[in-house]
């Protein structure tokens, strides 16, 4: 999609392949060449998952060691420990390069210095309002870049409200805030432009948040398809078996010429619509929660209560406790390797 954007281009894709329309060379083998690639990174890092939780198996190492509580404390059967030892090696392997894009692409030194404002600004932003509506899906490819203005431009918004977190291997992180992003915001890092710029978008979201909730439920009440998907995976994720799911399930035969109840008996036709039309009941009823729940937890960010719960956080301590669940390892580490968390 990107390739009809002119001027657009993935994260991902300027370190490992650069930008031919503006002759922006692949940053990564200009700059680190004796570096492993990020795919190759990727692959070591899912091989490195496999032989650490072997070895620690082999040794007694108890899953979950050295977490704090309340925190996932395996992944698909793998020790979270294992992944954070595994993340923390990739870390070296990879030194960051998107800093020198903006040396490369604007290298006056007025110029350049409005491109770093630029990219902290918006990505100061986009992190801000991504947060409240709970955007995730948010890999190298997703966070695009305006290699015109050095700005940064979000795609692709299927997984949001928090959806994320509901995924095969969930998002733990509130935005993409890699290693990588901040190498091209400049020397003050997070401390600078993309501080200042984030706390002025959280406080302008909280000072409005009658506006944007208004406008959320609209937008929640609407697709109702979508929320189903997300019924189900919840009920998945607690169990893998729903009796409101069975139920509506079932409710689709009811225009079956013969359908069958308890024991196996067949159901007079009446008798089908009305336990169908129960199970759509509380189906509709466990959708309309799921869409109440996705807006209380806006609320809920939009009055700097999500970081604890019951306790309203000033602004400033909102972002700053953000920003550090954004750069904490020990949530990066649980998430798919194709996300890039080491980049």
């Amino acid at each position: 999609m990107l390739q009809y954007i002119p001027g657009l281009c993935g994260h991902a894709a300027l370190v490992a392949k650069g930008h031919s329309g503006t002759g922006i060379p692949p940053l990564k083998p200009i700059f680190r060449p004796r570096e492993p690639s990020t795919a190759e990174i990727r692959a070591w890092f899912a091989k490195r998952r496999t032989d650490l939780e072997c070895a620690s198996a082999a040794e007694g190492v108890v899953p979950g060691q050295q977490v704090d509580a309340g925190r996932p404390q395996s992944v698909e059967g793998t020790p979270l420990l294992t992944r954070l030892e595994a993340l923390l090696v990739s870390f070296a392997m990879h030194t960051p390069v998107m800093g020198h894009f903006a040396s490369l692409r604007f290298p006056g030194a007025r110029e350049h210095r409005l491109a770093q404002a630029m990219y902290g600004r918006s990505a100061a932003a986009s992190s801000a309002l991504g947060h409240v509506i709970g955007i995730g899906d948010r890999h190298g490819g997703n966070m695009a870049l305006d290699v015109n203005r050095n700005e940064v431009v979000h795609i692709d918004f299927g997984v949001c409200f928090e959806q994320g977190q509901l995924l095969h291997m969930p998002e733990w992180v509130p935005f993409r805030l890699t290693r990588e992003i901040v190498s091209a915001m400049g020397v003050s890092g997070t401390e600078g432009m993309f501080r200042s710029s984030m706390e002025m978008s959280m406080s302008c979201l909280r000072g409005r948040r009658s506006l944007v909730l208004s406008l959320l439920q609209t937008y929640l009440a609407d697709p109702l398809a979508r929320w189903q998907s997300v019924v189900e995976k919840l009920a998945h994720k607690m169990g893998g078996d729903s009796p409101i799911l069975r139920e509506v399930d079932d409710a689709g035969s009811a225009g079956s010429s013969v359908a069958r109840g308890k024991g196996g008996r067949a159901v007079e036709p009446q008798e089908t619509a009305t336990v169908g039309s129960s199970g759509l009941v509380r189906h509709n009823e466990t959708v309309r929660q799921t869409v109440e729940g996705a807006i209380d937890r806006v609320r809920q960010k939009l009055a700097g209560e999500e970081i604890v719960p019951g306790m309203q956080l000033s602004v400033r301590d909102q972002v700053d406790a953000l920003v550090k669940q954004a750069q904490d390892p020990r949530r990066l580490c649980t998430m798919f390797e194709g996300w890039q968390m080491w980049a």
